[in-house]
């Protein structure tokens, strides 16, 4: 069972408030708020038909795992798949004054309040980030220079 699989039934277990293993529309519209997905009440009837696919009123599991996946960002370059992992762990940073990234060239990135340029690869599954003259893995520098973590 791959990490993906693992959190899509993570996320539908703590929507799943009953646990009766169906989401009714009303505990999926409280979990995507508890969630803190930013979502306008008005477009909740677009979305819901979205993962409601067999209009049951309730949405399975299967439904729920499937309208997640369609519309999962799947990069299409080693730049976007790069940017996208850089910009994931950042994320993570919990300090009022959020820790800065900004990539400023093909896979080249500035992190926090450096004048440094890091080139940034991925190798095999590992995002790397260039220190010196080797290489660091990106949660490694993570922890090294944000001061949240």
């Amino acid at each position: 069972m791959d990490g993906n699989h693992e959190r899509i039934i993570d996320l539908f277990r703590k929507f799943d408030v009953n646990k009766d293993g169906t989401l009714s529309h009303q505990e999926f519209k409280d979990g995507i708020m508890q969630a803190g997905i930013p979502t306008p009440r008005s477009c909740f009837p677009i979305i819901i038909r979205e993962f409601d696919r067999d209009d049951s009123g309730d949405i399975n599991y299967r439904e729920f795992a499937a309208a997640l996946k369609r519309y999962e960002f799947k990069p299409k370059t080693e730049g976007e798949h790069i940017d996208y992992e850089v910009q994931r762990a950042v994320d993570r940073c919990s300090c009022r004054r959020r820790f800065n990234c900004v990539q400023v060239g093909e896979a080249k990135y500035r992190f926090g309040n450096m004048q440094k340029l890091y080139l940034v690869r991925i190798l095999s599954t590992v995002v790397m980030v260039r220190v010196g003259g080797g290489w660091q893995p990106l949660h490694e520098f993570l922890q090294k220079y944000d001061p949240c973590r």
